[in-house]
């Protein structure tokens, strides 16, 4: 899930607001590449990024065992990589990654980005793409993400403590599960939530928003989710960053 808040101002930042210019999703199961386009862009200010904007890309991943079977690789160059296929597996096996990078666009902003192919035919991926304007180019994360991790219970984002006193919060969490190939997830504190499901013999839940706070520790609820009977036999991975503005 992805949130941001914009408030106040001095701190770190430099006062001024992010704005979304647009996000999009894609997923696969198996061993099949996954990609995002990112010129047909939805929700936002345009269809496609212009130069100095952020793209922001949340890969979750499904897996089994303690094997990352090549989930939540970005092979598109120039991408930073904050969370780099944080995993969990839960005594059941199943294993959850989540992957969360971003890339500042040069004069010719890019029209897709690339994700590693997974080497498992038993594996699911999900990537959402968020592109972000107004998001500082110099120090663009504003504090070192946090990631968190559980088995057999709803999804619940860690939280953060910001440096600027304007910002933009994101958060995402994955769940890994058999039968977890359909349902979704909301929030009852975050806004403009996105729920995705791909499936396999585990499938993949991420979940994305964008709202704000004020200088102190955020902490988002756990997701809630509709459609989903059961947590048994489940894990789940979440991470959450900060974006500073210009």
């Amino acid at each position: 899930m992805l949130w941001s808040k914009a408030i106040g101002a001095g701190g770190a930042g430099g006062g001024g607001s992010i704005s979304l210019v647009g996000h999009s999703t894609s997923s696969v199961a198996g061993e099949s590449p996954l990609s995002v386009d990112l010129t047909s862009l939805t929700g936002g200010l345009s269809n496609a990024p212009e130069p100095g904007d952020l793209v922001l890309i949340f890969i979750s991943g499904t897996g089994y065992s303690n094997n990352n079977y090549d989930i939540g690789g970005i092979t598109t160059t120039g991408y930073v990589t904050q969370v780099d296929r944080f995993a969990y597996a839960g005594a059941a096996g199943y294993r959850s990654i989540v992957t969360v990078g971003y890339k500042i666009m040069g004069t010719t902003p890019d029209s897709v980005v690339n994700c590693s192919t997974a080497s498992s035919s038993f594996s699911s991926q999900i990537a959402h793409v968020r592109v972000y304007r107004g998001v500082d180019a110099i120090t663009p994360i504003d504090t070192t993400p946090s990631t968190t991790s559980g088995e057999n219970t709803v999804v619940d984002p860690p939280p953060i403590t910001p440096i600027s006193s304007v910002y933009l919060t994101v958060s995402g969490g994955s769940l890994s599960g058999e039968g977890f190939r359909s349902g979704s997830y909301s929030s009852n504190d975050l806004d403009n939530v996105i729920s995705t499901a791909a499936g396999n013999a585990g499938s993949t839940f991420i979940t994305l928003s964008a709202w704000g706070d004020s200088l102190s520790t955020v902490d988002p609820a756990a997701f809630v989710g509709s459609g989903i009977s059961t947590y048994s036999n489940t894990a789940y991975t979440a991470a959450t960053i900060v974006l500073r503005p210009a």
